[in-house]
């Protein structure tokens, strides 16, 4: 019985949880395109260094003879350094439904396209009524193929 009650709690839970998807269409009327400049810490990796010894020793009556022979090899190690990263963003001012978002893409997180100002068809979701991601149909320019591309709400205007 515990186990039913809980079952079904957690049910009811994820369906007032869930955001709520919508078909329509987008007008964009601005993209900007950003580049911001940063770098990354990478750490360093110390030198190493292994040997490997051989020898033999040789004891004849009062007389005992060592030949050995050690080879090592040293690895060099890399210092830490900075790497300067360039991040591209573009932030979209788009209107849909009568109401003016700000939507955002970043390269590096996801494939992004700069959309020029005109009509798309688009999904979006609403998790609470509140915007969350807009997914953007468009058939792809090289290949010709129906594709989407996911951004982010980032704001309103």
């Amino acid at each position: 019985m515990k186990i039913t009650s809980v079952c079904i709690l957690m049910s009811l839970c994820q369906l007032f949880a869930h955001a709520s998807s919508q078909k329509g269409t987008m007008e964009v009327a601005r993209t900007d395109v950003t580049t911001s400049f940063g770098s990354i810490y990478v750490p360093g990796v110390a030198q190493r260094t292994t040997c490997d010894q051989s020898g033999t020793i040789n004891d004849v009556g009062p007389t005992t003879s060592v030949n050995s022979t050690t080879t090592c090899t040293t690895t060099p190690g890399r210092p830490a350094q900075e790497v300067p990263v360039a991040h591209q963003s573009a932030d979209v001012r788009v209107i849909i439904d009568d109401q003016k978002l700000v939507i955002e893409c970043s390269v590096g997180w996801r494939r992004c396209v700069t959309l020029q100002p005109g009509m798309y068809n688009v999904e979006y979701s609403l998790k609470k009524e509140n915007w969350k991601d807009i997914w953007v149909f468009g058939n792809d320019t090289v290949t010709g193929k129906a594709g989407r591309v996911k951004y982010r709400v980032v704001g309103e205007w």
